[in-house]
């Protein structure tokens, strides 16, 4: 009995030492949560940008915060922001930031701040969204209107009957590939060449026509945040997303594109698609809060939630359990 039970373990231990058996590690799903007590300027965040060196910055209700993964930077009204609340981020074509408050612009190049209100030119003061083309003109999705800004002049451009604007609430602008800017009113979509204004309203119901926010994969495909799902247009066709098909909520604040999967950022959490499946996260799974307000994908994958109040969380899958 002994010399059977010693044969046993000797053959288990050299089966298992064996250089030609691989085990293949389990992926793990890694959180991380950012607060005020981490660096974070307010646990109110509402939107993400990651700029061309991978820094993230984050718009909260008390300032604008950049994280380079180790160390934060906050800024406020007493550094030279217009206004603590900051809803919109983006960088223009010489790394030049621009943030967009209820009460204004603000234009900081790394040492000096320049504001801009409708005194300046803007169209309306609540700036909502800001994007930039590829002739660096600076484009304003405010309550108003629409705004350009090339550097010198300010442009303005409202409905006007229906050779415009769909209307004038506008929530959301992005531009993509072909330098077409896109516009998400309250109302429909509009999207403008330079010359020509079309217009998109679609019939499946108002909810549908409430645009929180445009995002452009790889592929120039626009994806439509709405109230009602999400809405994908591949230039010839329109895709419908909601709660039936997979995702955690109709209320989608933003879209954002992992290698092949797709992220949605919902009231009651994060959903991902990789084109065929749906999966769902939420704080159950480490999300540190399911009202999620945005969602950016840095230069390593990493995925970036902006929440309400819980501050911002991190995700990513490490091959290493």
């Amino acid at each position: 009995m002994r010399n059977t039970l010693l044969s046993l373990l000797l053959f288990i231990l050299f089966t298992s030492c064996d250089k030609n058996t691989t085990v293949k590690p389990s992926p793990k799903e890694i959180w991380t949560t950012y607060e005020s007590q981490d660096g974070l300027a307010a646990n109110e965040v509402y939107t993400i940008f990651i700029d061309n060196n991978d820094v993230k910055w984050f718009g909260t209700e008390f300032g604008v915060s950049s994280f380079d993964d180790v160390t934060w930077h906050t800024y406020t009204t007493s550094n030279g922001l217009i206004y603590q609340k900051v809803l919109a981020i983006t960088e223009d074509n010489n790394n030049v930031k621009w943030f967009g408050t209820p009460f204004g612009v603000s234009r900081f190049d790394g040492s000096n701040w320049v504001n801009y209100t409708t005194d300046d030119g803007l169209a309306s003061n609540y700036v909502y969204d800001i994007a930039v083309d590829a002739n660096n003109n600076i484009w304003f999705a405010t309550n108003n209107g629409v705004s350009k800004f090339d550097g010198s002049i300010w442009t303005t451009y409202l409905k006007q009957s229906d050779t415009t604007l769909v209307h004038n609430h506008v929530r959301s602008i992005n531009i993509d590939n072909n330098n077409i800017v896109w516009f998400g009113t309250e109302f429909g979509i509009s999207s403008f060449d330079g010359a020509n204004w079309s217009s998109y309203i679609t019939n499946q119901g108002n909810l549908w026509n409430y645009i929180n926010s445009i995002d452009i994969d790889s592929g120039n495909n626009i994806w439509f945040s709405t109230l009602a799902g999400a809405m994908y247009y591949d230039h010839q066709n329109w895709n419908y997303y909601s709660y039936g098909d997979g995702l955690a909520y109709n209320q989608i604040y933003g879209v954002a594109f992992e290698n092949n999967n797709v992220w949605f950022a919902t009231q009651r959490g994060a959903t991902c698609y990789d084109g065929t499946t749906w999966k769902g996260y939420n704080t159950a799974d480490g999300l540190s809060g399911n009202w999620i307000n945005d969602v950016a994908v840095d230069k390593n994958g990493i995925v970036w939630f902006a929440t309400i109040p819980n501050g911002v969380s991190s995700f990513f899958i490490s091959e290493i359990e």
